[in-house]
């Protein structure tokens, strides 16, 4: 189970960044903000699959 969800976040991380690089922003919209936001959002599925790596870590230690 965890690998199927660590697998979903890491493919729309990928979607995310494809994105980031392929859309246009629309009329009167500022493109670094709008790159900044879909950065971020990439950024933020990377910290979550730190945090379950580190989860799994520190549940590794707890057993051994």
């Amino acid at each position: 189970m965890l690998a199927k969800i660590i697998g979903e976040i890491k493919a729309e991380q990928t979607r995310r960044a494809l994105e980031a690089v392929s859309k246009t922003p629309g009329d009167g919209k500022d493109p670094s903000f709008q790159y900044g936001l879909r950065v971020g959002f990439h950024a933020g599925l990377e910290e979550a699959l730190a945090i379950i790596d580190r989860a799994l870590k520190l549940q590794d230690k707890d057993i051994d």
